[in-house]
């Protein structure tokens, strides 16, 4: 279940820096710290520490 809710955290901070990304008129308009939250959470992503399961498939593994 921790993996699942680190999942989750991870998302949202790619999510956060999508939209500040979004909302700024440029990027160096956006906080260092969502830019390294946002590049750490990616970097974790891209090297495949997040498993992409859905919670279906959490909740039928863990039974």
């Amino acid at each position: 279940m921790n993996t699942y809710n680190q999942s989750q955290q991870k998302t949202r901070q790619i999510e956060n820096f999508l939209d500040a990304l979004e909302q700024e008129e440029s990027a160096d308009d956006v906080p260092v710290s969502e830019l390294e939250a946002g590049e750490a959470a990616y970097q974790e992503y891209l090297a495949g520490r997040d498993s992409g399961k859905s919670l279906e498939e959490l909740k039928a593994k863990l039974g």
